[in-house]
């Protein structure tokens, strides 16, 4: 971030503290507004603020949840905590209001927290006992309390992720879907590409990316498409591919655009239109995809024409340079070779 950008952040920051402080003076008994302003101690890097804040949320609600989550999140050790003072922290607050299984949550997420940051292996950290013991009975009693609860459910499966359990992680994310957390469906169709040990499944990855699809998720629908253009998991339907490629390029996905140039390319769900296909791979390249950035290269270097003969993209050393070195810069191995000459 910019200087510039750090004075505008300090500025809103400051401000949000101002209305913050006057909702808590409006309303006593919310806890709401004194929870938020831990986020914004932190954001300030505010200890003593953040402590205060997370009191007087506390003293008028002690069970609720968020303050604790905004606490935890303060006093963990990238923010200037110690990894002691958050286990501790989570332990106690959990410790100290058993008729709350959702405090549970702070315990998980501490660990989680360690795992990831903290311990040389993620896994071999949270399998080990008595952490694992700890962690799944808290997980345990919270889905139990909570059963539709769709945070639950998805740190359950991010717990299981982190420990290498693709079979746990995929009857979390299943029962998290069922649940109305529709964002699990794509981490359920990345995992039936064949990750964490689940073997591949192209059908049962299909299935997942139509729910991700149809709740917006652009990355899904263009995944997706890419299944009907080739008929992988799903008979081939090019047209439906191209209608799912739109939907995910008018919400400005990179890899839409440039999977969209291909199709104009070579007609795929589409009539053949070169004009058109450029246009997508100059809008795709400009946005910093690699691969679109690569073919533009190669374009500028030898040019293109229409059937008449008529020049789309002119032959230019420079620009053809130019888009090869940002794909390299980028990793590209093939915009490297271009540029060395093989």
């Amino acid at each position: 971030m910019t200087e510039e950008g750090w004075q505008v952040f300090g500025e809103r920051l400051a401000a949000a503290r101002v209305d913050l402080e006057r909702a808590c003076a409006l309303d006593e008994k919310s806890p709401a507004a004194a929870g938020t302003l831990v986020t914004v101690a932190m954001g300030q890097g505010n200890e003593a603020a953040g402590e205060a804040a997370f009191a007087k949320a506390v003293a008028r609600d002690p069970l609720y949840v968020r303050a604790y989550e905004q606490r935890l999140m303060q006093i963990m050790p990238k923010w200037g905590g110690t990894a002691e003072g958050m286990l501790a922290f989570a332990r106690a607050s959990a410790k100290a209001h058993p008729e709350e299984p959702g405090l549970r949550v702070l315990v998980v997420q501490a660990h989680e927290e360690l795992a990831r940051h903290h311990a040389r292996d993620a896994a071999a950290y949270l399998l080990g006992e008595p952490i694992k013991a700890e962690i799944d009975e808290a997980l345990e009693a919270i889905v139990k309390a909570y059963p539709r609860a769709t945070g639950a459910l998805t740190l359950a499966a991010d717990t299981a992720a982190l420990r290498g359990d693709g079979k746990a992680q995929v009857a979390w994310l299943v029962r998290a879907v069922a649940a109305g957390e529709k964002p699990a469906a794509f981490r359920l169709s990345e995992l039936y590409r064949g990750n964490q040990g689940i073997p591949a499944d192209p059908v049962e990855r299909v299935k997942w990316l139509e729910i991700s699809a149809d709740a917006g998720n652009v990355h899904a629908q263009t995944n997706l498409a890419a299944c009907y253009l080739e008929g992988i998991g799903t008979p081939k339907d090019p047209a439906k591919g191209v209608r799912l490629l739109r939907a995910a390029a008018d919400a400005g996905d990179a890899l839409a655009w440039f999977n969209l140039a291909t199709c104009y390319f070579y007609a795929k769900g589409v009539e053949k239109d070169q004009r058109e296909a450029v246009r997508w791979l100059e809008r795709s390249a400009e946005a910093g995809h690699d691969s679109a950035q690569f073919v533009l290269g190669g374009l500028y270097r030898v040019g293109l024409a229409d059937e008449r003969g008529v020049t789309i993209v002119r032959v230019d050393p420079e620009e053809s340079k130019r888009w090869f070195e940002k794909a390299a810069a980028q990793g590209h191995k093939r915009a490297r070779e271009a540029l060395d000459g093989r």
